[in-house]
């Protein structure tokens, strides 16, 4: 948590450098909370990351496309696994 709250305070600063990092960050997160069986928190953190990579879509699709997919591959998973 402490590594997610490093680089959100950095998005302040330059959003473009270090938003991806928090989405990353946010979709490990949620697969450690879904593998502890913490599905609430895992839909929060996978939902979060997700809103980010499709905001980054708009000016990258080429780069961040592949990475909402993901996000939404592990949401996915997640729902079919509760």
């Amino acid at each position: 948590m402490e590594a997610l709250e490093i680089r959100k305070r950095l998005t302040l600063d330059n959003p473009q450098r270090y938003e991806p990092d928090v989405a990353t960050t946010q979709n490990n997160l949620g697969i450690m909370y879904r593998n502890l069986n913490a599905y609430d928190r895992a839909e929060a953190v996978y939902l979060e990351a997700l809103e980010i990579r499709k905001r980054l879509t708009l000016d990258n699709p080429q780069r961040y496309e592949p990475d909402v997919a993901m996000t939404q591959n592990n949401l996915g998973n997640m729902y079919s696994g509760t």
